[in-house]
């Protein structure tokens, strides 16, 4: 069965009161069984086919509702896994936003830090959330603190959403994020004070082997994403580049020296399917141009700059509009990252479409 991209699979149980109703009772768990019943929409001919379990490499989102001919039914459609990404907030995060996401219902959600300047409750509202989050906190995410009382409220708070230097994998969707360092401020390797203090001393070795060795206890057959602050050193010196240095001369590659090594190591196994950052906003400064927020390499790994600030502006007609960077998966591979701006209400206003993989590229359902 492959279906296109606006077919459904509809299964239909309104007249079957026994077992069918209590397998759409059971929709978490509608493809562990292969023998249903499906109703096609063009002419509702009943008829049976065997539906193989495909979670791990598709994804699956089912719910019940009206077929529209004997009562209730089941809609189940195969789809890739679907990842949004939230730039640097500063401050730009409320209710409107995490209403969207319901509305939007990603896989999961990530944030690449610079969230705020230590507002908790700000940090609050992203633990509040429902789905699968996972955080690096950004060098503004420290406040003015350099004790790192702050910073260690926030960790604290985040709990096992915030992975530096780890991996933060679930099962559904099956997925694998690692985190690289956290508060960098790019410019090569530095520690803050607040960063040393709350995880004490580390070298730049230490923390490239960190985030290798947390790659390698990745499963092979999920998505692989790095999930960093700043981007690594490697993807230009140009002011405009994904981690140039814009705000004076010379322009210069402002990347993490220590992710980079990460992520050369990680070739050795098994390289990055994603690394996505933020640090460096997409406009440059003295509004001279914008800055390439995407970069894809020779092995297939694609680098995406998710930092567009301020993340929350107003269109033409003076209504909101709130950018994600969203990702979406073929079996382990990128097939699409963009930029999107959506309406409080969910509705797609304009999206700029970064990466789209070719047919023979993408993996069958």
């Amino acid at each position: 069965m492959h279906p296109t991209e606006h077919d459904h699979i509809r299964v239909g149980v309104g007249s079957f009161s026994g077992e069918l109703k209590r397998i759409a009772d059971e929709v978490g768990n509608v493809l562990n069984f292969r023998l249903l019943v499906i109703v096609r929409q063009d002419h509702g001919v009943a008829f049976l086919a065997e539906l193989i379990d495909r979670r791990d490499e598709c994804g699956v989102r089912a719910h019940r509702g009206p077929l529209g001919q004997d009562g209730t039914s089941l809609e189940v459609a195969l789809t890739s896994l679907r990842v949004a990404i939230a730039g640097d907030l500063h401050g730009d995060w409320g209710d409107r936003d995490a209403e969207l996401i319901e509305r939007l219902q990603p896989d999961a959600l990530l944030f690449v830090g610079d969230l705020s300047d230590g507002d908790l409750r700000l940090v609050k509202s992203i633990t509040q959330l429902s789905l699968p989050v996972a955080v690096l906190l950004g060098n503004h995410d420290r406040g003015r603190d350099r004790s790192g009382a702050l910073l260690q409220q926030q960790i604290s708070m985040l709990g096992d959403r915030h992975c530096p230097w780890r991996l933060r994998a679930w099962s559904q969707p099956a997925l694998a994020v690692v985190g690289a360092r956290p508060c960098s401020a790019g410019g090569g390797f530095h520690l803050s004070q607040a960063v040393q203090a709350v995880f004490g001393p580390i070298t730049e070795a230490q923390s490239a082997e960190w985030i290798a060795g947390a790659a390698r206890e990745a499963p092979s057959s999920w998505p692989l994403v790095v999930l960093a602050h700043s981007g690594p050193t490697g993807l230009g010196s140009e002011a405009n580049s994904p981690c140039g240095r814009d705000w004076k001369q010379p322009h210069i590659d402002w990347g993490d020296r220590d992710l980079a090594i990460a992520l050369d190591r990680m070739q050795q196994s098994r390289p990055a399917d994603l690394v996505v950052f933020g640090h460096m906003h997409h406009q440059l400064k003295g509004r001279n141009g914008e800055r390439i927020t995407f970069h894809r390499d020779r092995r297939g790994t694609c680098f995406v700059n998710a930092a567009c600030v301020p993340r929350i502006g107003l269109d033409d007609s003076g209504r909101p509009l709130h950018h994600l960077t969203w990702v979406e998966f073929s079996g382990t591979k990128a097939s699409l990252v963009s930029h999107r701006w959506y309406r409080p209400s969910g509705e797609l206003s304009y999206e700029q479409t970064l990466h789209r993989a070719a047919k023979s590229e993408q993996a069958p359902c």
